[in-house]
C-alpha cells in the first residue's frame, strides 16, 4: 500500500510542476489549454485524488501569481476545473464528454462571477467564454496527446 502511495504522490507531484510551469506563460490561450490537457491527463493516471488536488491548485497559483484578476473566483474555478475532471472522465469513450465538460465548466466559472462576485451579465460571459473555448483546446489537445500514447492504456 505505502508504495502505491508513493506513486501516487508522484504522480500528483509531476502534474503540479507541469501546472506550475505552464502557467509561466501567463497567456490565458497558451496557458489555458495547456493547463485544462493536464487536468485532464491528472485525473487520467492519478485518478481523483489527482484531479481534486491540481484542479485547486492550478486557480491557487493563478491568484498567487497576480493572473487571476478576481481573487473571489477562485472557489468557482477550482469547482469547475474538478467538475471538468470528473464530467470528462465520465464520458472519456463518449464525443459528448468532450463537449459537455468545457460547457460545465464554463458555466459554473460564470454563474459564480454572475450570482456570487455580482458581476453584470456581459462580465461573466468575459468570464466565462475563455474559459469555455481553452477547455475545449485542451480536451482536444488531450485526445490529440492520448491517440499517441497508446502505453497508458487510458
Amino acid at each position: 500500500m505505502k508504495q502505491l502511495d508513493l506513486k501516487l504522490f508522484t504522480r500528483i507531484a509531476l502534474f503540479a510542476a507541469i501546472i506550475l510551469v505552464v502557467q509561466q506563460f501567463k497567456l490565458q490561450y497558451i496557458t489555458g489549454p495547456l493547463v485544462n490537457t493536464t487536468l485532464l491527463f491528472t485525473t487520467m493516471i492519478a485518478g481523483m485524488p489527482g484531479a481534486i488536488f491540481i484542479s485547486f491548485l492550478s486557480p491557487l497559483l493563478a491568484l498567487v501569481q497576480g493572473i487571476m484578476p478576481n481573487a473571489a473566483l477562485f472557489p468557482f474555478i477550482a469547482l469547475g476545473n474538478f467538475l471538468y475532471c470528473v464530467v470528462f472522465f465520465a464520458f472519456r469513450r463518449e464525443l459528448y464528454g468532450t463537449i459537455f465538460a468545457p460547457i460545465l465548466k464554463a458555466l459554473v466559472i460564470a454563474a459564480g462571477a454572475y450570482f456570487v462576485v455580482g458581476l453584470p451579465l456581459p462580465g461573466a460571459y468575459a468570464v466565462g467564454l475563455p474559459q469555455l473555448l481553452t477547455a475545449i483546446l485542451g480536451s482536444l489537445l488531450f485526445i490529440i496527446i492520448q491517440a499517441y500514447l497508446p502505453k497508458l492504456n487510458i
